[in-house]
């Protein structure tokens, strides 16, 4: 199949998809971009390494969104990957309203994308390819500068919000060599320890 190419076939229902992926845990995302001369925004559970050189990441949106119009027009957007303190911030930026930004904690980057103040890092990125996936459209970036603390992750499973336990706490099952690739069919340079992420508790409005 040729890059581009879509493929629809019967198979597994959507009940039991989005309950094997509502049990596996992923790092939450605020999706920001100018919509403008306005902020905009939404949570994503969606976002993945795709190449670590060049550096490039995708995420997942709902063409039904209230943010799909905005975000399609968009250039550049800002990926704010959030500290395991910011569930409230999660939340807010999953809601059905207009008003995500008004509480502030928020800056504009230099080049004007919105990012998240506290957040554990932030990749500035530029649009580079829109695929439609079923209803939804896949968005891959460009990676252009970052930002990163040592801040915990937020993590979100089976519709709850988690953190890790403190580093004293983790338990490590095995080690990973850095040239080691952790999932068989991942891309050799992607630099990621897994390659899917789906069904984020995004902007449903």
């Amino acid at each position: 199949m040729e890059p581009g190419d879509q493929q629809t076939v019967a198979g597994l229902d959507a009940e039991t998809f989005k309950k094997v992926f509502r049990l596996h845990p992923a790092g939450v995302c605020v999706v920001a971009f100018d919509n403008d001369g306005e902020p905009a925004g939404f949570t994503a559970t969606s976002v993945i390494s795709v190449s670590a050189d060049p550096a490039m990441l995708a995420f997942s949106i709902d063409s039904g969104s209230s943010n799909w119009p905005g975000l399609s027009r968009a250039e550049t957007v800002a990926v704010s990957f959030l500290s395991a303190e910011q569930a409230e911030v999660s939340a807010r930026f999953a809601a059905r309203r207009t008003d995500r930004f008004t509480g502030g904690g928020w800056h504009r980057l230099p080049t004007g994308e919105p990012v998240i103040d506290g957040a554990a890092a932030w990749i500035r990125a530029a649009v580079a390819s829109v695929a439609e996936a079923g209803r939804s459209r896949l968005v891959v970036l460009n990676a252009l500068e970052a930002w990163h603390t040592g801040r915990p992750p937020l993590l979100y499973r089976d519709r709850t919000y988690v953190r890790l336990p403190v580093e004293s706490d983790l338990q490590p099952i095995a080690q990973v060599n850095a040239r080691q690739r952790l999932v068989s069919d991942a891309p050799a340079d992607s630099g990621a320890e897994s390659d899917t992420r789906l069904l984020p508790p995004t902007d449903p409005a």
